[in-house]
């Protein structure tokens, strides 16, 4: 059974608790981040706590560990579940307190949970995933990763209903943003497009590892606001996340993009993040292997 850190101790999952009048199941408030680990290594681990950090600073919550503390509470996690990879969710809420809004009499709880999870079936994230378009209902102002996560989970929701995996969400002024799930990126003679990092674009560390990786190769990147026409005109798309990695999106509207089938430059970028990150280009079959360990 997996065991879960919590507050400076492991112990089992269904043994693990947060109090119900904890902040951060009645407010949402707190802050997390989602990533992976690679032959028991975080992956851009440094990246995620000081967004981590950064968001909490934007909630005023002061973290009870500095981040060496928490970098080896992730560490001592992923040994004690004796995995080679998988996904680490770490959650910081605001802890215990009254039913009114008054952060005063709360301490902050620390929660680290190591197990699988891919976003979408391995196949469909190989292959790629069809999306539909709508309407942000993300609040103004910079996008953090806290406990409210609503808007997102609400997108998510709707695309599942509606048959496909995921949603591309649209700024009111009717550019696009991203995806329920992460960062989106399009390709357009030969030439990468995402929407830049401004107030309502998540900077996704996945999205900084494309773009590094994209430099190296001497792709093209054009950082500006595109409306959703464009992403029906490209000649790819794809989507990245710290959870699922790069999936092409070959689908939106129901409408095929581009081929129709995972494009050259998406696939060579997700080789390349591949060997980053698992050492090698793995196999369906490889994957379903680590999977299991």
């Amino acid at each position: 059974m997996p065991l879960i850190y919590l507050d400076g101790r492991f112990v089992d999952r269904d043994s693990a608790r947060v109090a119900v009048n904890d902040h951060g199941l009645l407010f949402g408030d707190g802050v997390f981040e989602l990533f992976r680990f690679y032959h028991r290594v975080p992956f851009r681990l440094s990246q995620h706590l000081a967004r981590l950090y950064s968001t909490a600073a934007t909630i005023d919550l002061e973290l009870p560990l500095s981040e060496s503390e928490l970098s080896d509470a992730v560490l001592r996690t992923i040994a004690a579940n004796s995995r080679q990879s998988g996904i680490v969710r770490l959650t910081v809420t605001r802890g215990a307190g009254t039913l009114n809004l008054d952060p005063r009499k709360c301490d902050p709880v620390v929660m680290i949970l190591v197990e699988e999870m891919r976003p979408y079936p391995i196949e469909l994230a190989r292959c790629g995933i069809s999306v539909i378009a709508m309407p942000s209902e993300r609040p103004g102002g910079p996008p953090r990763k806290t406990l409210s996560y609503l808007s997102e989970t609400t997108a998510r929701h709707r695309a599942i209903r509606a048959g496909v995996s995921d949603a591309v969400l649209l700024h009111p002024r009717g550019h696009v943003l991203g995806t329920a799930a992460g960062n989106l990126f399009l390709v357009r003679r030969g030439e990468l497009h995402t929407p830049p990092i401004a107030e309502d674009v998540f900077p996704g560390v996945t999205r900084a590892v494309v773009l590094e990786l994209a430099h190296e190769m001497r792709i093209s990147v054009s950082e500006t606001p595109f409306p959703l026409e464009t992403v029906a005109q490209a000649e790819e798309v794809f989507l990245t996340s710290s959870a699922a990695g790069i999936v092409p999106i070959l689908r939106c509207q129901g409408k095929p993009i581009g081929s129709g089938s995972c494009g050259p430059i998406t696939e060579l970028l997700r080789q390349q993040y591949q060997i980053l990150t698992y050492g090698s280009v793995p196999t369906v079959n490889s994957i379903t292997d680590r999977e299991e360990t």
